[in-house]
């Protein structure tokens, strides 16, 4: 999904006034970009891979501090994330709040299936009370078995990593015995088909909603303000009227959703510009955190 060759060619000014040269290296969870600091010494610049400019070939605004991408140009983009399966591993804080939960799950519910299922939909009005369906409509999501998946099929082998391997990286790491998590992981993925029957907003069809999908993109820094109008412009030129698409309902019940797990699960997060987003495109809604506190009002536009 990242393109190495696009990496080693990058060459921009950061924020913070390092001159970004290429490609340093390349791992599991970081990407290390060749900088010059300002008096000629050579440092390397590590960010968590976990970011959507990397994986549409854009320069992530977190570096740059600047807008240094066409809005048209990622817009096209974005338009070909719709459907791909893997937008929340893509995107920081849908990575880190996706995450989050599989801690949460491993931690607290390592029961078996039946109890699990009984539990998840029982808790919602505790875990997300200003939107009780959350928890079970997020695991049933594609992004959710994908990563249950991901610790159900860990490969086998002597080698120590393969036996006591660590998995839901990089924020959120679980730690185990290789037989154990995978057994964890078969688990999951019969509660997630379980709770699928009778699932809540349509989790099958998240990445399909310009809501999440844009909204990754929000998340991750692109759009300033100024920028917004012609985002919705661009989408209903596209898309034609957002608010009187067929799916508005179930659009705006999914990126509640979504956002109240932010709210929830992470201590820190950006889903004040996710609301600031749908605000722009005609879609409000108020967010709150487990307690009840008001994290984004409802006539929130920036």
């Amino acid at each position: 999904m990242i393109d190495e060759e696009w990496l080693g060619e990058l060459s921009f000014e950061t924020l913070s006034g390092v001159r970004i040269t290429g490609l340093a290296g390349y791992g599991n969870e970081k990407i290390q970009l060749k900088g010059i600091l300002p008096d000629g010494t050579q440092v390397v610049v590590g960010t968590y891979k976990h970011h959507l400019g990397y994986h549409i070939r854009e320069i992530p605004p977190f570096l740059s501090g600047r807008p240094l991408y066409n809005v048209e140009t990622v817009n096209r983009k974005l338009c070909g994330l719709m459907g791909c399966g893997f937008v929340d591993a893509i995107c920081s804080d849908y990575d880190r709040v996706y995450a989050s939960i599989v801690k949460w799950l491993h931690t607290k519910l390592n029961q078996n299936v039946h109890e699990v299922s009984a539990v998840i939909r029982s808790m919602g009005a505790i875990i997300t009370p200003a939107c009780p369906e959350a928890l079970h409509f997020i695991l049933a999501s594609s992004g959710m078995k994908r990563r249950f998946e991901e610790i159900a099929s860990l490969p086998d082998g002597k080698d120590i990593r393969l036996m006591l391997p660590r998995v839901n990286l990089p924020n959120f790491p679980i730690d185990g015995y290789r037989e154990e998590l995978v057994a964890w992981g078969r688990r999951m993925l019969e509660v997630s088909a379980s709770l699928a029957e009778d699932a809540p907003l349509e989790p099958e069809g998240l990445e399909q909603n310009i809501l999440y999908v844009w909204g990754a993109a929000a998340l991750d820094g692109f759009f300033t303000d100024a920028e917004l109008p012609l985002v919705k412009q661009i989408l209903e030129e596209q898309f034609g009227t957002l608010m009187a698409h067929p799916k508005r309902d179930i659009w705006v019940g999914q990126i509640d959703a979504v956002a109240h797990l932010m709210a929830c699960f992470l201590e820190k997060s950006q889903v004040v510009r996710l609301a600031q987003l749908c605000a722009s495109l005609g879609f409000l809604f108020q967010v709150y955190d487990r307690e009840l506190n008001i994290v984004v009002p409802m006539q929130f536009r920036g």
